[in-house]
């Protein structure tokens, strides 16, 4: 075994052990071991899956108009600071 392989290794006993001294177990609630054991018996159902679907593709919807109405707003406010130079006279050098 390399040496490195070995630091790596003892790395993650000590971090364990760090981690098994700091936690302590918690048991799981009685409601929710119950609902576990309802949705294993019964298997898996496709409407549960095909809920997912339909949250993912509206996050995804969601983001991608929320992405294009933040380029917008990014393209209206540089034209509007260019005008804004421009009617103050501060746009484009002036040469004497």
């Amino acid at each position: 075994m390399s040496r490195q392989r070995y630091e790596e290794e003892n790395e993650m006993k000590d971090l364990e052990v760090h981690l098994e001294s700091a936690l302590a177990p918690v048991n799981p609630r009685a409601e929710f071991i119950r609902a576990l054991e309802d949705t294993l018996a019964r298997g898996a159902n496709l409407d549960d899956f095909r809920g997912d679907v339909r949250r993912a593709i509206g996050f995804g919807f969601t983001a991608a108009v929320g992405l294009l109405g933040g380029v917008l707003a990014l393209a209206v406010g540089v034209r509007a600071i260019i005008a804004l130079f421009n009617l103050f006279g501060y746009g484009g050098l002036r040469r004497s």
